[in-house]
């Protein structure tokens, strides 16, 4: 399993291929400046009105750095723009770029000592890619 990130959009469900066209005209192009691969359309079905495109980024910091410069990124506002003119929908264009999945690395095994939890667990942390430091200790698991 590779990372992966999503682009999605909100748009009408008439304009789909249209928007699909845009967005490899106009929205991939800035998306590839910031170090976002075009990996292909979404392959799940998805609702009439969402429009979805995946991406590879390198590692999720780097899609945190590329979403944090493209919020200051004169062309990325621009390119919004233009979507939210030739798509109206009677607001603003809504759209999401997030992690669609991420591998799990090797698991760090330690040993554990006298108490209730002895023997080999798996610990996943931050350090992994997980998002929370509170998401790490509910991914705790013992290997028996």
């Amino acid at each position: 399993m590779t990372l992966l990130a999503r682009f999605s959009c909100s748009i009408r469900p008439e304009a789909r291929d249209a928007f699909a066209r845009t967005y490899a005209d106009r929205i991939l192009p800035v998306l590839v400046r910031h170090g976002l691969a075009d990996a292909g359309p979404c392959p799940r079905i998805q609702p009439a009105d969402i429009c979805s495109f995946l991406l590879a980024p390198e590692s999720p910091g780097q899609l945190a750095a590329a979403k944090q410069a493209l919020r200051h990124d004169p062309h990325w506002q621009q390119a919004l723009d233009q979507l939210t003119r030739h798509f109206p929908s009677g607001h603003s264009l809504r759209h999401s770029l997030e992690i669609y999945q991420t591998p799990a690395d090797q698991p760090k095994i330690v040993e554990m000592g006298r108490g209730t939890h002895q023997g080999l667990w798996h610990n996943f942390g931050v350090q992994d890619g997980l998002p929370l430091r509170a998401m790490a200790s509910r991914l705790q698991k013992v290997v028996i």
